[in-house]
């Protein structure tokens, strides 16, 4: 198992809980299945400003059971639940951290995977 990688993490306070968010391979595809698009669909949507807030709830959700289930915890929040605190919160600050959140779980961690220079060096090495 991949050892931890603590710069995908980010946290968050709702509804007076503090809660982190972690990427994990379920809990990105609970924000597809969710969402009904891929990840990649949802960064575009984030640059051309179409994102919808049901979107951003369902990011900020998976990203707090993919933390809890990860510490064995159950969590019955919906994303409508979230979606209302995150209303509640204010909505805007929301947007950033669903997509710094959604960006740093596809992207590699740059301290684990070789750059394509170096796997180009190996091959003329031999």
């Amino acid at each position: 198992m991949a050892e931890e990688n603590e710069q995908k993490l980010l946290r968050v306070e709702l509804g007076g809980e503090k809660y982190t968010l972690r990427p994990t391979f379920e809990c990105l595809e609970d924000i597809e299945d969710s969402t009904g698009r891929s990840s990649i669909e949802l960064l575009s949507d984030f640059s051309l400003q179409k994102i919808k807030i049901k979107d951003v709830a369902a990011i900020i959700r998976a990203g707090i059971i993919g933390d809890q289930r990860r510490k064995g915890n159950q969590v019955t929040l919906t994303v409508k639940e979230v979606g209302q605190m995150i209303l509640d919160e204010g909505f805007a600050q929301f947007i950033s951290t669903a997509c710094i959140f959604l960006s740093k779980a596809i992207m590699p961690d740059p301290n684990s995977v070789p750059s394509p220079d170096t796997k180009q060096q190996k091959k003329t090495a031999t």
